[in-house]
């Protein structure tokens, strides 16, 4: 078989566009064991009855609206958490003797669930929107601060010296070799606190009262409108798909070169 022949074979598995028609395989068989199985309808409504009450609750406004909610609270968390993060962990990275000092306390609230802060967070700041805030931010700033710390700290030291002989001062050092050094890390840790606010934004919604994607499907369920509760669970995946898709286009433009090089090397 020729070599061109053999790149044709392979292109359409090489495709993205597999990934999407998984998804739709996978609907289809949601479909079909939903409607095969006896009872089962109830629990597990069929994907076709979750995409009609999606609809549905879309044309009256409830999903745009409580997206809209779920949004703006992730987001204001997910700022909170780089504003303090990534200053914070340029400054640590920097500073051997200041890593040394806080590196173990770090280690030990690192792997601290976010939800285990939850229930401190409800009696300092009750149920309102400080509590929320505090949580989302409490779930993104650690990724963002260790990766910023990681990327500092990986930075060569020769190159650091270098930049010093040449005169280089400390905001200079920073502006032109820190930050573009460290800002991969940084956007990696930035990746992954975007998806654990969304996660924290869903789950302070479902076990608080008020609005949101997470209340509303925690209505839906006590409400017993499972097409409903599905369609608002298919919203909130939706909504993680384009927040992850947003953020890869922001990252390919921020660290272009970085990818450039990358593809030079490989």
């Amino acid at each position: 078989m020729a070599a061109s022949e053999r790149r044709a074979e392979w292109s359409f598995a090489d495709s993205p566009a597999t990934g999407y028609l998984l998804i739709v395989a996978l609907a289809g068989l949601w479909e079909i064991v939903s409607r095969s199985i006896p009872g089962l309808d109830f629990l597990l409504p069929p994907f076709s009855a979750v995409m009609v009450a999606l609809w549905k609750i879309t044309l009256t406004n409830e999903i745009p609206l409580q997206t809209l909610e779920t949004l703006a609270r992730l987001l204001l968390g997910f700022g909170c958490a780089i504003l303090a993060a990534m200053p914070l962990g340029f400054l640590i990275g920097q500073f051997r003797w200041l890593y040394n000092l806080l590196e173990p306390t770090l280690e030990l609230l690192r792997p601290t669930p976010a939800i285990a802060i939850i229930p401190i967070a409800v009696l300092v700041l009750g149920f309102g929107v400080q509590m929320k805030t505090f949580v989302i931010a409490w779930a993104a700033f650690w990724p963002i601060l260790l990766n910023c710390i990681d990327g500092v700290r990986s930075i060569d030291p020769v190159l650091l010296d270098t930049a010093r002989t040449y005169g280089y001062g400390r905001r200079k050092v920073l502006r032109r070799i820190v930050v573009p050094a460290a800002l991969p890390y940084a956007m990696a840790g930035l990746r992954v606190g975007l998806t654990l606010a969304l996660i924290l934004a869903v789950f302070v919604e479902m076990i608080t009262t008020g609005s949101g994607l997470g209340a509303l499907m925690m209505a839906y369920r006590d409400a017993i409108r499972l097409p409903e509760m599905y369609a608002a669970i298919v919203a909130i995946a939706v909504l993680g798909f384009l927040l992850n898709a947003g953020f890869e286009w922001l990252e390919a433009r921020v660290i272009r070169w970085y990818r450039m090089s990358r593809e030079v090397y490989t």
